[in-house]
């Protein structure tokens, strides 16, 4: 059996922090009703920044406030640093940002419950999303964590800033890469239940870009804060863009959502983390050796301390920084 604790990040940080910027969030609830999933304004000649600008705030003044969130409330993700990134860690630790194989990606009905972890349920329907869709999202909670998700704000970047925060260089390829990525987390629908708590929608609500320039505006679903609240995972996000085996991201963020510590080492069967890895491999002695290399890269990287497969065919681990000095390392 899996035995583990839940790692539960520090959360319910409220407070009226809101990212600077003009007031947009209003902005997706005017379009038309077949717009709502994404838009791209395309004018007949290049528009100034100026003008876009206008654009954009002349539809804020036809839009109304959001009816479903009461006056004055505030729905904020928790606070963290800079060289930080966070999710809710049941996600972590489900297929939902599986590893895909390359050209591999497949639609998901939505009548078939993704490989989640004990006490969560995961309903997906879509096109299957993998670790790039999961840096993606990680990255758009990230630049909207200062912000009142129910307010009027939305996030607003360029493709060219959004990879770079990414670590990858800008490119025509790579800036269509982004666009398809945050299309299909607005297009999928899930429904996750963690304990007590079940979420309903998309992981992107809704953007608009503007083509020429290449800036967005984005918005999240202000309820995703609801999921942070059943318990987050920071993650390092250097060293999550350091590794470049997609099992190695996937194990990451599974490692960091368990405590794992010297006194209670974390336990697994390798079958089972298959399963909720949403790994394609499906030989299991295929699968075992992509499980070691994606170890070994993670100890590299001093995420974990100690590991190892045990005769039962599990794995075992203990997270860096639990152990004393000399015991670090595969045992």
């Amino acid at each position: 059996m899996i035995e583990s604790r839940q790692q539960r990040s520090d959360v319910g940080i409220k407070g009226p922090s809101i990212a600077d910027g003009g007031v947009v969030s209003a902005f997706f609830r005017a379009l038309p009703e077949r717009n709502r999933m994404s838009e791209t304004l395309q004018p007949s000649r290049p528009e100034t920044d100026q003008e876009w600008e206008a654009k954009l705030e002349r539809y804020v003044a036809k839009a109304r406030p959001p009816e479903a969130l009461e006056q004055g409330e505030i729905l904020q993700l928790p606070l963290w640093p800079e060289p930080q990134r966070a999710a809710p860690s049941a996600l972590l630790r489900s297929a939902l940002f599986g590893v895909v194989r390359s050209g591999r990606r497949r639609f998901i009905n939505g009548e078939t419950l993704l490989e989640a972890w004990k006490g969560s349920s995961i309903r997906f329907k879509g096109e299957q999303l993998d670790q790039y869709d999961l840096d993606v999202w990680l990255q758009a909670l990230h630049m909207a964590r200062q912000q009142d998700l129910s307010g009027a704000n939305g996030t607003r970047f360029t493709a060219r800033s959004f990879l770079r925060a990414m670590g990858r260089r800008y490119s025509g390829k790579a800036a269509r890469m982004l666009f398809k990525s945050l299309e299909r987390m607005v297009a999928c629908a899930v429904t996750i239940k963690v304990g007590d708590v079940r979420y309903v929608g998309s992981l992107v609500e809704s953007f608009v870009q503007h083509e020429p320039s290449e800036r967005y505006v984005l918005r999240l679903n202000p309820h995703l804060s609801a999921l942070f609240g059943t318990g987050n995972t920071r993650m390092d996000w250097t060293t999550r863009l350091a590794l470049s085996m997609d099992l190695a991201r996937w194990m990451h963020g599974y490692v960091l959502s368990h405590q794992a510590t010297a006194k209670a080492p974390h336990r697994i069967a390798v079958a089972t983390l298959r399963d909720l890895s949403g790994s394609g491999t499906a030989a299991l002695r295929n699968f075992r050796l992509k499980l070691r290399q994606a170890m070994n890269a993670l100890a590299q990287m001093q995420v974990v301390a100690v590991w190892r497969l045990t005769d039962g065919d599990a794995l075992e681990f203990v997270r860096f920084g639990t152990l004393t000095k000399g015991q670090n390392g595969r045992r």
